[in-house]
């Protein structure tokens, strides 16, 4: 393993911000966090400051071996182009296709601009949301359709299968798992655990709120998964 894949992905030492009290977390490749506390602000407060959109109060926080505070930003967008972010509400434009929701990232980041090139893109697409359950007709169905039509967890899983092809070193997941019934939540477990399988240089961050988790969700890919309390102010 070189120095680039052996030092952590994420480093935040006593990191401390308006909405919550002094955390310290490490995600090293193939290995993952989760993050839980009642407080929804304050879990949205913690990601604006590791994602460079706010400043923090205190501590330290490393993206890749690198200090990640005060970054200008053209650098704050360079990181976040190493991470893959996915919600609750995967953050579809109504106005456009679920495809073109997956596709234009794709195209504005220069990772697909021949036939050839989209159309293993759709292969890519097709295999992921295959794992998570749905088979080729409902993909070809949905693919070309608002993603107004879609349930909550179909929104999750076509937002991690963006996240997917876009590639990315740090998987942050925001409250995936608050927004699907217990079935689903199997399904989402599968899914993640799937990304993992593919991606296993990666690592996972995941931001939950409510009360500790009993076993992460089932998580198996991503190991270990520390279970860390985020204590709001």
């Amino acid at each position: 393993m070189n120095e680039e894949t052996s030092a952590p992905l994420l480093s935040v030492r006593h990191l401390e911000g308006p909405g919550f009290a002094p955390v310290s977390l490490e995600i090293s490749a193939g290995a993952g966090v989760l993050l839980h506390c009642q407080e929804d602000d304050a879990l949205t407060s913690f990601l604006d400051i590791i994602s460079g959109l706010a400043p923090a109060h205190g501590g330290e926080l490393e993206w890749f071996g690198e200090n990640a505070l005060g970054l200008s930003d053209a650098a704050t967008l360079k990181l976040r182009r190493q991470v893959g972010y996915a919600t609750g509400n995967a953050g579809l434009i109504s106005n456009l296709k679920v495809w073109e929701n997956i596709l234009l990232p794709q195209l504005a980041r220069g990772l697909a601009s021949t036939d050839e090139e989209i159309e293993r893109l759709e292969e890519r697409l097709v295999a992921i949301l295959g794992a998570a359950g749905y088979h080729e007709e409902w993909i070809h169905d949905n693919l070309r359709e608002s993603p107004d039509r879609l349930t909550d967890f179909e929104k999750i899983a076509c937002g991690l299968a963006r996240c997917h092809l876009a590639g990315f070193r740090v998987l942050v997941g925001d409250s995936l798992f608050g927004a699907v019934d217990s079935v689903r939540a199997a399904r989402l477990t599968a899914l993640l655990d799937w990304l993992g399988g593919h991606q296993p240089d990666s690592g996972l961050l995941l931001l939950h709120q409510g009360n500790k988790p009993d076993g992460a969700f089932g998580l198996r890919i991503w190991e270990p998964i520390e279970i860390v309390s985020l204590e709001p102010r």
